[in-house]
């Protein structure tokens, strides 16, 4: 009986151990992006030139980087419409995304429209919905891409 409260013990003590991270580390369920069968957490963000933001993923094999662009910087919730990046120049409501894998290949929302949510939780933090779409490198290399991220700053 006291080999087996040791063992659980023991046990227990592993899993809490394994689960712990630090809090600089402590990535959300929600805060991922699918590209095809991979699933990509968000472990930092950066925001870049006045208007892109960029979630990146540099863990456990699954690196990858999801950019997505505006014409300005969102400033209050709302509904923009994802456009093709052959759109030169984006209107106040759209914006662009692109997309790398784990081997720095670069896919990009090529066709159609999208609705993409825009919202700022209490800490003022941009998030982006966006529902599954089609991204792609070259027409016969397109995948899946579905996402809800938000700025880790």
């Amino acid at each position: 009986m006291k080999k087996g409260l040791t063992i659980m013990l023991a046990a227990a003590m592993l899993l809490f151990n394994a689960c712990s991270k630090k809090d600089s580390d402590v990535v959300t369920s929600d805060n991922t992006w699918s590209l095809g069968s991979i699933t990509h957490y968000v472990n930092t963000t950066a925001k870049t030139g006045g208007n892109t933001i960029v979630f990146n993923d540099s863990g456990d094999g699954h690196k990858g980087t999801l950019t997505v662009f505006f014409k300005t910087f969102p400033t209050a919730a709302g509904t923009y419409q994802l456009v093709p990046k052959t759109v030169l120049a984006l209107g106040d409501k759209q914006c662009q995304l692109s997309t790398t894998d784990a081997s720095g290949t670069t896919y990009d929302f090529a066709t159609g429209t999208a609705n993409v949510a825009i919202s700022f939780n209490v800490k003022d933090q941009l998030s982006i919905a966006i529902p599954e779409i089609t991204v792609a490198n070259t027409p016969a290399n397109a995948l899946k891409l579905a996402a809800t991220v938000y700025d880790e700053d």
